[in-house]
C-alpha cells in the first residue's frame, strides 16, 4: 500500500512511521535517485557501475561472459531517496497560489486514504493465528559411496 502511495506520489510523497513504538503514519517528502548501476551479471547478479559492451560482458566478479556475462539494464535501477524534515512544518501557506494549496490538498487527501488503507489491513490482519506447519523442500546433496 505504501508503495502504491509512491507511485501515485510519483516519487515525491512516501509514508514512514514515527513515535516511540513506531505507532503513527507520517507524510514525508521523497525523490528517486538512480543507483548508479549500469548493469549486471547474469550469472551471479553482481551490479556494475559500467554499461557493458557488445563483445565485452565479462564480470569483474566471477568471470562470466556471452550469454552468461553482465547485461545492461533497460531501466537502471533507481532508490527512494526519503528527506528527514517534516512536511510544512515551517511553511508559510500565505505565499502559496491556490492552485499550489489545491495540490497540497490532494496529497493530503491521497495520505488519508492510504493512511485508512493501510489500518483497514492491519486490522484484518489482528484476526489472523500463526500456525506452525511443516513444509518438505526437495533438495539435491552429494555424498560419498564406495565403488
Amino acid at each position: 500500500m505504501i508503495e502504491d502511495f509512491v507511485v501515485e506520489m510519483n516519487g515525491e510523497f512516501t509514508i514512514s512511521s514515527n513515535g516511540r513504538s513506531s505507532g503513527y503514519l507520517v507524510l514525508m517528502k521523497s525523490q528517486w535517485e538512480s543507483t548508479g548501476y549500469q548493469s549486471y551479471c547474469k550469472s551471479c547478479s553482481q551490479r556494475n557501475y559500467q554499461a557493458c559492451t557488445e563483445g565485452n560482458n565479462r564480470c569483474g566478479r566471477c568471470g562470466a561472459e556471452g550469454d552468461a556475462g553482465r547485461l545492461n539494464f533497460q531501466h537502471p535501477p533507481k532508490t527512494l531517496r526519503v528527506s528527514g524534515q517534516a512536511l510544512d512544518q515551517d511553511e508559510d501557506f500565505n505565499e502559496w497560489s491556490l492552485d499550489q494549496l489545491a495540490n497540497r490538498v490532494e496529497v493530503v487527501e491521497a495520505f488519508d486514504n492510504a493512511c485508512d488503507s493501510i489500518r483497514s489491513t492491519f486490522i484484518d490482519m489482528l484476526s489472523l493465528n500463526v500456525v506452525e506447519e511443516t513444509v518438505l523442500i526437495p533438495q539435491k546433496r552429494y555424498v560419498l559411496k564406495s565403488a
